[in-house]
C-alpha cells in the first residue's frame, strides 16, 4: 500500500469518527460543519501530514474553542473533539493536556518540534522541552 492509501484510509477513518463530516471542492476536510472544524488536505502526503494538520488545526476544538451559547454545550463539543481526535491518534489526552498541545502546536506552529512530537508516539515530555 502506498502513502497516498495509507492516508486516504486514514481520512476515511477520521471521517467516520466525525458525524457530517466531508470534503469539499476546496480539498478541506470539514469535521464539523456547523463549527467550522476544518483543515486543508493539501499537501497531506503522509500519515504524520495528516497528524499535524489534526494537531495544528483541531487541538484548540479539543479544549478551548467556545461555539455555542451555553458552557454546556461548549464542553460537551470538546469532549466530543477530543474524544474523537484521541480515538483517531490512539491517544487518551485530557482537556489539559490537549490545552498544553494547543498553546505549543496550535496555529502550524513549531512544526518540526510538533513532527517529532508525533515521532515520539505523543510524548508529552517533549513539549515540557519546547
Amino acid at each position: 500500500m502506498t502513502d497516498i492509501e495509507k492516508v486516504r484510509d486514514a481520512i476515511t477513518d477520521l471521517s467516520f469518527l466525525f458525524e457530517n463530516s466531508f470534503i469539499n471542492e476546496n480539498d478541506e476536510l470539514i469535521l464539523v460543519p456547523i463549527t467550522n472544524l476544518y483543515f486543508s488536505l493539501r499537501n497531506v502526503k503522509t500519515i504524520e501530514d495528516l497528524y499535524f494538520k489534526i494537531i495544528a488545526w483541531c487541538s484548540r476544538d479539543a479544549c478551548k474553542s467556545m461555539p455555542f451559547d451555553t458552557e454546556r454545550k461548549c464542553d460537551n463539543y470538546q469532549a466530543m473533539v477530543r474524544g474523537n481526535i484521541n480515538s483517531f491518534l490512539g491517544t487518551n489526552f485530557n482537556r489539559d493536556q490537549w490545552l498544553d498541545i494547543y498553546c505549543v502546536f496550535g496555529n502550524g506552529l513549531h512544526e518540526e518540534q510538533c513532527r517529532k512530537f508525533i515521532r515520539s508516539c505523543f510524548d508529552l515530555a517533549l513539549l515540557e522541552a519546547k
